[in-house]
């Protein structure tokens, strides 16, 4: 519904798709409004997200449902219109993903034609119920990781940075005893965000509000180079320093396979300062095929080992 700047009732709407529906989240787009939520399908387990967008009075102009042989909803507060003029939103998945309840983030074109989705979490139940955007144009979702899982020895809060393409940019991980449930999260002033939700589980009368504050995240850009072994530069662009983050280097390849080193280890990265690790010298001629893997990004190259030294290196 909608209302002038005294309250007073202008429009109201109702949005049927022949069963139960729950629109929880909304932003404006192009004169008029996305909606986001879920809705009854026809599949067995009876549950889809649902994505309608309206004009300036609220009239129906498209909608699109995204389902799977699973069970997905959402309650998530966060759809935002991307900078291609393109949808974006959050829920919950029960067909795809890593298993159990995944995360579930879709892209969409203008139409609500999907362009992409992905899913974030592990093995475990890993929910959602928020989502904000940043001022770099990245998202940032607020996930309760593994929850009910071990009678709630194990429900944390997981935050997960992606970009517009889905790519996980930083993952930060807030490891409490007992359950914490994120169910608002937005970005503050100084660039970190803060964290909205509840210490206990749905129906669990002594649970209390929590609030959480989180700096700024770091900005990891990360280069491919040869030479004498394989180096791999590390920039943090972000404003967060970056402290014990792992990574690892694995080579592969050369005449008869006979190349297969990898190195690994953490490292600290403060904000604005570049990095570099490294390989070493090893040994080997031929084609070779390099993964360097820094905290969440994993980046592919090609190249050539002549003895010691790796020459014309590609990311692929």
């Amino acid at each position: 519904m909608k209302t002038d700047t005294d309250g007073n009732l202008e429009w109201q709407q109702f949005y049927d798709a022949g069963g139960d529906e729950h629109l929880s989240s909304l932003c404006a787009a192009d004169g008029g409004y996305l909606l986001t939520g879920w809705r009854e399908s026809s599949s067995v387990h009876n549950g889809a997200l649902w994505m309608v967008k309206t004009n300036g009075t609220g009239a129906k102009q498209w909608e699109q449902t995204f389902d799977g042989p699973g069970f997905e909803y959402t309650y998530g507060k966060g759809c935002f219109q991307t900078s291609d003029g393109g949808y974006i939103m959050c829920g919950n998945t029960g067909s795809y993903g890593a298993g159990a309840v995944d995360v579930w983030v879709i892209k969409t074109n203008a139409s609500g034609t999907m362009e992409w989705n992905r899913t974030y979490g592990d093995t475990h139940n890993d929910y959602t119920w928020s989502m904000t955007n940043t001022s770099d144009g990245d998202y940032v979702i607020g996930i309760c990781k593994d929850y009910g899982y071990n009678s709630g020895t194990m429900d944390d809060i997981w935050i997960v940075e992606l970009n517009e393409d889905g790519d996980t940019e930083w993952s930060y991980l807030i490891e409490e005893a007992g359950v914490q449930i994120p169910t608002c999260i937005q970005q503050t002033s100084d660039s970190g965000f803060i964290i909205s939700g509840r210490t206990e589980e749905y129906g669990v009368s002594s649970s209390d509000g929590l609030v959480v504050k989180i700096g700024p995240f770091p900005h990891l850009d990360v280069e491919i180079t040869g030479g004498l072994g394989v180096k791999v530069s590390i920039t943090n662009s972000g404003l967060g320093d970056a402290n014990d983050v792992p990574w690892k280097i694995t080579v592969k390849g050369g005449i008869l396979g006979m190349i297969n080193k990898t190195k690994n280890g953490t490292i600290d990265i403060p904000a604005g300062g570049p990095q570099t690790i490294s390989t070493g010298l090893f040994f080997g001629f031929g084609k070779i095929t390099i993964t360097a893997r820094v905290a969440d990004k994993e980046i592919p190259a090609t190249g050539t080992i002549l003895l010691f030294f790796v020459l014309g290196v590609k990311v692929s």
